[in-house]
């Protein structure tokens, strides 16, 4: 199949949203591996930190 750029940027960010689902919600994978793996997908160390917090914060309440 051949998509356009458009259509395959929203491709690749849905996958990256799943994965990074599955990564968030791994209770067994430590959270140095979480970050590690969240900053190759986000590109941003912080962002992945961040989003991992805001991930613990939300499965506390």
């Amino acid at each position: 199949m051949i998509f356009t750029e458009e259509e395959q940027k929203a491709i690749e960010q849905k996958r990256d949203i799943k994965i990074s689902t599955l990564i968030l919600n791994d209770d067994d994978l430590p959270s140095k591996y979480k970050i590690k793996l969240l900053t190759d997908i986000l590109g941003d160390e912080n962002r992945a930190r961040n989003l991992i917090a805001q991930h613990n914060k939300e499965a506390i309440h």
